[in-house]
């Protein structure tokens, strides 16, 4: 296990405009350099005071920032830092006010197992979790016992005792994922020698190391290189290696895995280059999985510890070739398996468009049309290298929308030349299994003689052949087993119907389909042929798109005749400055007037007491009772601003409920029920 670490709700310069955990685009990003892990550090998920109780506006960040995580590919060590009777490291609470009930008090530490069963089991069936960890730096020496001296004594022996109550309350709710735990002392190296071996054999022990710490936390110049002199000590590889002592014999005494939980250093050192590469070899000579700190920095100004944001403390920009971050990546690339590892982007001289994500467009169709279903041609059976050619379909009228025909693109010239020559729906299947290398053949579905059948075709169009023959139902979608001797195909039966009801519309989906498939198929079918004879009116989704893929909108419009009805219940307003407190909020008359609906029209950067712009904020009045659920919604880029909005919901007292951030583009959507 080789990744990073990201932070969820930690403070800093994201903390209160922006979501605060990275978006997926972000993620992609660490992904593609080849990271497959994130060390998933959050705040916490109840309140930190008595009465303990879960935090619906956490856990709803967390679920969001999760979602983040998967949706980018990658997998996650699920991380909880406070809770219950510990608040350890929290933006805006300096080292006087932490709190530290947790670790003296039975009902916080009850309190904070409620919490691990309630986080365990929520997230438990989510295919990207991969271990937990119960408190991250369990810094009791520190903050509780005035921070005597190492190796810690007493709160070892408090956190010895506290480990194995949160270990079984995670058994409880899931008895196999791994769970990692760190010693006192911030996790640190010293911390290992009073540390237990406790009773599972899937814990897998963590350790946080910065050491020096005067050499990888340098805020103040004038900066010291390394290899140098700190704390009156002479530091290079040699050194690090003797600080690993105390891990070592742990490792060594009980036969146990180690894991980097985090390690990493100020961006701006002298040598930072030379020091990230020095612990990288050592770790990786004890074979000891690691997450570097930090790929997404919330507790760090000036983003000090995000080494690919260069060097230069006043101008950080993203350089993943940057000295200091290049080790890294490259041990990502490393340790992956020889058919993930980034290959050399090909070259298409006669590609149309390179998208910024670094997507390239292989084909041009004409207006209207809709190229799908691409397959790569396989290797030649008497040797040599496939993926030379590209065979895809092309529907003339759109998405799903024949006739269609089968062409076949040269991926070293870009010529296309059409294969199958008829004026109905044949189409190929999905990719890598429509063309066979044993046989050299191509087999796709096609309506061309009867209802849908199965047919094959040589690469070059010649000798086509019919494969099956029925005079009911639709044969589609066929696959060659890897011989070529057998095609695997599915059958629609008309007669069945599949539970459509004469005079209704089937709408064909798949279950991998996410909303914005779904709702282009559900627009799709709305515009087909049968519902347009009966109804005049048209779907679009919000972006004004009709027809084909390029839309990002989970959301549909319907255009044409239609009768409009008023309701008493709905209001509509300008939304007029000052509205930016609490006190100042517009009442929208929601709960309190009989208002159902309020349709508000607003702008941002229109309050003239409020530099820079962007920190305006227009606040909405409501009242609401407990159970009771509102739809908030906002539409700026569908009507063609730039605004990037966020919808915020709180309570009378300021307490953040809800929070989203771009769900339809990015324009945000809240349904919120009063807790």
């Amino acid at each position: 296990m080789r990744g990073a670490v990201i932070e969820i709700g930690y403070g800093g310069p994201d903390e209160y405009n922006d979501p605060p955990y990275p978006s997926v685009e972000n993620l992609r990003q660490l992904r593609d350099l080849g990271a497959r892990v994130v060390g998933f550090e959050f705040q916490y998920a109840w309140t930190i005071e008595p009465p303990y109780e879960p935090d619906e506006a956490q856990f709803a960040r967390v679920t969001a920032a999760l979602d983040n995580v998967a949706a980018a590919g990658l997998y996650a060590v699920v991380s909880v830092r406070n809770g219950p009777g510990r608040n350890a490291m929290m933006p805006d609470v300096a080292d006087e006010d932490v709190i530290t009930t947790l670790y003296v008090d039975e009902t916080a530490q009850a309190a904070y197992r409620d919490m691990l069963r309630d986080v365990v089991g929520r997230f438990k069936d989510r295919p990207e979790i991969i271990a937990w960890e119960p408190i991250v730096e369990p810094a009791l020496d520190w903050y509780l016992t005035n921070g005597e001296d190492a190796p810690y004594p007493q709160a070892a022996a408090i956190w010895n005792e506290l480990a194995p109550q949160l270990i079984a309350a995670i058994r409880e709710v899931d008895p196999d994922r791994p769970i990692l735990i760190e010693p006192v002392n911030w996790g640190g190296l010293e911390g290992f020698t009073l540390l237990d071996r406790f009773d599972d054999d899937n814990i897998v022990y963590s350790l946080h190391t910065y050491e020096p710490f005067a050499c990888t936390h340098q805020e103040t110049p004038p900066y010291a290189p390394y290899p140098g002199v700190f704390d009156g000590e002479r530091t290079d590889q040699a050194a690090l290696e003797t600080m690993l002592a105390p891990v070592d014999d742990f490792q060594v005494q009980y036969d146990v895995p180690i894991v980097v939980g985090e390690w990493g250093g100020i961006r701006w050192l002298p040598g930072m280059e030379q020091y990230i590469a020095d612990q990288l070899s050592l770790f990786e000579a004890r074979g000891w999985s690691w997450l570097w700190y930090a790929w997404d920095d919330e507790e760090w100004d000036e983003l000090g510890f995000e080494l690919q944001m260069g060097p230069d403390r006043d101008s950080p920009a993203y350089d993943p070739e940057t000295p200091a971050f290049r080790p890294i990546v490259e041990a990502w690339q490393t340790a992956l398996p020889t058919e993930s590892r980034s290959p050399s982007p090909p070259t298409f001289p006669f590609a149309h468009e390179t998208r910024p994500d670094g997507a390239i467009r292989l084909t041009d169709p004409p207006p209207g049309a809709s190229d799908q279903n691409p397959a790569f041609s396989p290797a030649p059976p008497e040797g040599g290298t496939g993926g030379t050619q590209l065979l895809f379909t092309r529907f003339e009228n759109g998405y799903n929308e024949g006739p269609s025909g089968v062409y076949l693109l040269d991926l070293a010239t870009g010529d296309v030349n059409l294969l199958t020559a008829a004026p109905d729906s044949d189409s190929v299947n999905l990719p890598g299994t429509s063309w066979n290398a044993a046989t050299d053949r191509i087999t796709f579905a096609s309506d061309r003689e009867d209802t849908d059948e199965v047919w094959t075709v040589a690469p070059d169009g010649g000798d086509l052949h019919r494969v099956t023959h029925h005079t009911a139902g639709y044969f589609t979608e066929p696959s060659f087993s890897p011989d070529g001797q057998w095609i695997v195909f599915e059958f629609d039966d008309v007669e069945i119907s599949d539970g459509v009801q004469p005079g209704h519309v089937p709408v064909p989906y798949r279950t991998s389909d996410d909303q914005i498939a779904l709702a282009r198929r559900l627009r799709d079918a709305i515009n087909s042929a049968p519902v347009q004879q009966i109804l005049d009116v048209r779907a679009a989704l919000t972006d004004g798109t009709d027809t084909g893929l390029a839309s990002t909108s989970a959301r549909i419009n319907l255009f044409g005749a239609a009768a409009i009805s008023v309701d008493q219940n709905e209001s509509e307003q300008t939304i007029n400055e000052p509205n930016d407190t609490i006190a100042e909020a517009l009442d929208t008359g929601i709960g309190t007037s009989g208002i159902a609906t309020f349709v508000g029209h607003g702008e941002i950067g229109d309050n003239p007491d409020v530099s820079p712009e962007s920190l305006d904020v227009d606040l909405l009045e409501t009242f609401m009772t407990a159970g009771q659920t509102i739809t908030i919604d906002v539409d700026a880029i569908r009507i063609g601003s730039t605004l990037d909005s966020i919808i915020s919901v709180f309570d009378e007292n300021g307490v953040l409920l809800a929070l989203n951030d771009d769900t339809d583009g990015l324009d945000p959507f809240v349904s919120f029920t009063a807790p």
